[in-house]
């Protein structure tokens, strides 16, 4: 049931379990990796219009499964009670229906999202070696510079400066084959076009 919580709201182990410590404490056996906010998830699953009932009903249900990553085996706990022959073919007819409905309302929810098409926009830089702010403002920190060899990079937005003097523009450039990634904000002035 952990991954069809990450697969219908994207939910992430509460922060307050990603340490040594609580690991420690209160991890005894590999299900036990696995940790829901359950507030956050039932806001989550209203938000998407997803049933709590049938949600919790089938993670009941369901024998917890655990894996450390993609290269590991999948760990089973083999609840006696999840798994008892008596009304087994009623539950998992329940669970398989549900499961299926809960899957369905989470792809309406993500078809009736609506988003600007995808594009890319870049503009062209006037010198090598641009400095990247952290804010949109030249007397902010500077975060990076545009590599020498790179004479243009991706932006997403244009706004005005923080203290309202000039434009600045954001830049969310990656560059897998060249191993650099650039993420803040390049003065107007630093700009030759854009499209």
């Amino acid at each position: 049931m952990g991954t069809m919580a990450i697969m219908l709201t994207g939910m992430k182990a509460p922060f307050y379990v990603c340490n040594k410590k609580y690991i420690d404490e209160y991890v005894k056996e590999p299900t036990d990796y696995i940790v829901y906010d359950h507030d956050r998830l039932d806001m989550d699953l209203l938000r998407a219009g997803i049933s709590r009932v049938d949600y919790w009903n089938v993670w009941r249900l369901t024998p917890s499964l655990y894996r450390k990553n993609k290269e590991s085996d999948w760990i089973v706990k083999k609840d006696f009670q999840k798994l008892d022959e008596e009304g087994i073919k009623d539950r998992a007819e329940y669970v398989l229906d549900s499961s299926i409905n809960l899957i369905l309302t989470k792809h309406l929810d993500i078809k009736r999202s609506k988003s600007p098409d995808y594009k890319k926009y870049y503009v062209s830089l006037k010198n090598e070696s641009v400095p990247i702010y952290e804010k949109a403002d030249n007397k902010s920190k500077v975060v990076g510079t545009v590599p020498a060899n790179c004479k243009k990079v991706f932006v997403d937005s244009k706004v005005s400066a923080l203290n309202g003097k000039g434009i600045f523009w954001h830049v969310v450039h990656v560059s897998v084959e060249d191993n650099f990634y650039l993420w803040g904000y390049i003065d107007n002035d630093d700009i030759i076009n854009s499209n």
